[in-house]
């Protein structure tokens, strides 16, 4: 009986191994375990009389008591039934495992076949495709092309660099900017490589040093931006702590060190100077733009109707003058007066 509950459970165990990691070895090794296991604790029906003397003088040499055969036997047939079903719980255990295991490792994105492989072209290649390349220079690349994305829907661009702060300072100065704006420390060889070809390209080339560089999308987020820089600025006191740095380095740049390296906004495409960012702070939106000239388009007409109100009461005046001052000459047409 044991040994057919062995086996019954050992077929459990395999078929739930087929059907959940669909792997026939496995199943395998799990019905081979549990029958080995199986055979190890069932007690076998002994026959002869030769077995039957040697097993008769151990249990003579053991002088067990017979008041305590019965529990023996019950507790050994207990411990049978607990190592079986202890080595089963361990077995779909690590099939659990070994499942899960593979679960985690990430699928394939997409499946290419020989046909589409066969139809490709030229101008189906990358703009960065090597014959062989690695898979650290794969998501180098893949790391520029989400640059150049970021680029193409950037409105305003600026970098300041972080020499001198510390991890908690460096974050801390990062999370004062708003949350629409993103402020990432980047290698400055990955940003020229996406600006590449692009009216970008001149001010990032122009950006020195560690740098954390602003991405702003919107225009409604440039005044935030420029004042959260403007208080990153007087709180860490960037000021004094890049041209104490630049003195230790100043044999080996070929440029003065800036606590930021300026700006640059889209559809102007004029570098920013640093000394002219905080002018920024106060810089109004496409919106405050077009409230302000239809108020003054609005006030055009009201002034232009003023005028024209005014004109005939000056025309008349003018013309009671001349009639005035020819009275008093005696001359009888308007040329003798003006003459």
């Amino acid at each position: 009986q044991a040994f057919t509950g062995a086996l019954a459970l050992a077929c459990f165990c395999a078929e739930l191994a087929m059907r959940i990691g669909k792997m026939k070895g496995i199943a395998a090794t799990c019905v081979m375990a549990c029958l080995v296991t199986a055979s190890g604790f069932v007690t076998p029906k002994h026959s002869g009389v030769s077995f039957r003397a040697a097993h008769d003088s151990e249990l003579a040499s053991l002088r067990v008591p017979s008041q305590y055969k019965g529990r023996t036997s019950a507790s050994s047939s207990f411990r049978s039934d607990a190592w079986s079903c202890l080595s089963v719980g361990l077995l779909l255990a690590g099939a659990a495992g070994l499942q899960r295991r593979r679960t985690r490792a990430a699928p394939t994105t997409r499946r290419v076949t020989l046909a589409e492989i066969d139809s490709l072209v030229v101008e189906d290649l990358p703009k960065f495709w090597y014959p062989k390349v690695s898979i650290t220079k794969a998501r180098r690349f893949a790391l520029v092309e989400s640059i150049r994305a970021q680029l193409d829907k950037t409105f305003f661009l600026m970098a300041w660099n972080y020499f001198g702060f510390t991890a908690s300072e460096l974050k801390e100065a990062q999370l004062m900017f708003p949350t629409a704006v993103k402020a990432r420390g980047l290698r400055n060889s990955l940003v020229r490589k996406a600006a590449e070809g692009t009216e970008w390209e001149e001010y990032v080339n122009s950006v020195k040093g560690q740098t954390i560089w602003v991405f702003v999308e919107s225009d409604t987020d440039l005044k935030a931006t420029i004042q959260a820089w403007i208080a990153v600025n007087k709180k860490f006191n960037r000021d004094e702590k890049t041209a104490q740095i630049y003195e230790k380095v100043a044999d080996d740049m070929n440029s003065p060190l800036l606590a930021a390296s300026g700006g640059i906004m889209r559809d102007e495409w004029n570098i920013i100077p640093y000394k002219d960012l905080p002018k920024y702070k106060d810089f109004p939106t496409k919106l405050e733009l077009i409230a302000q000239i239809a108020g003054a388009v609005k006030q055009v007409p009201t002034k232009l109707a003023v005028c024209a109100k005014q004109l005939p009461q000056k025309t008349a005046i003018g013309i009671k003058k001349i009639v005035e001052k020819m009275e008093e000459e005696g001359k009888a047409t308007v040329g003798d007066v003006t003459a």
